[in-house]
Formats: C-alpha cells, structure tokens, sequence
C-alpha cells in the first residue's frame, strides 16, 4: 500500500499544499493562478536553455517552416464574425398556427 503524499511547499507562494497525485514526484508549485504563471515562465526558462533549443525560433529553417503553416492553415489568425441569434420571439412566431393554437388551449 502507498503512503499518503506529504505536503508540498510551493516555490513561488511558500504555502504548503497536497500535490496532485498523478504527478506529485515532480509538482513544484501550488495551483493558484500566480504559481502556475511563475511554474509555466520557469519551465519556458529551462526549456529554451538547454543547447539544442537556444535558436529553436530563429533562423531560415524556422521561417519557412513557419511560412508552410500559414500557408497549409489559411485564415487561421482571422477572427470569425459572430451572427447574432434570433431571439426567441422570432422562433415562436415561425411556428405553425396550429402548434400555436395548441398551446393556447
């Protein structure tokens, strides 16, 4: 049988907290809004500091790769209009004059 998991001190906040038990060996921060924003900036840190991604973003290769997205992708950065909805009102008078008749009874 698996004990229960300790608390956890959070890096960012310093409040202790029960971590998440699908990943508590490697939960480090609490689940209020700052400490996951100060978990994702630490992560993003480490990840583009490690050798193999330091230009991951910069370069020709990218920029094609980049261009071969937008251009397989058409339209994704446009805002779709939204239609507004009839009202109800609308919907009730379309119906047939016997439904409406029905529901008067």
């Amino acid at each position: 049988m698996r004990r229960p998991l300790a608390k956890r001190k959070c890096k960012h906040c310093q409040t202790f907290f029960d971590p998440d038990p699908r990943s508590a060996r490697r939960q480090r921060h609490c689940s209020k809004p700052e400490c996951r924003q100060a978990s994702k900036a630490a992560s993003q840190h480490r990840w583009l500091h490690k050798p193999g991604n330091r230009d991951y973003f910069t370069g020709p290769t990218h920029v094609e790769r980049v261009r071969q997205w937008r251009r397989a992708h058409p339209g994704y950065w446009r805002r779709k209009a939204s239609r507004p909805s009839p009202a109800l009102q609308d919907h009730f008078f379309m119906q047939p004059a016997v439904f409406v008749g029905l529901l008067a009874q």
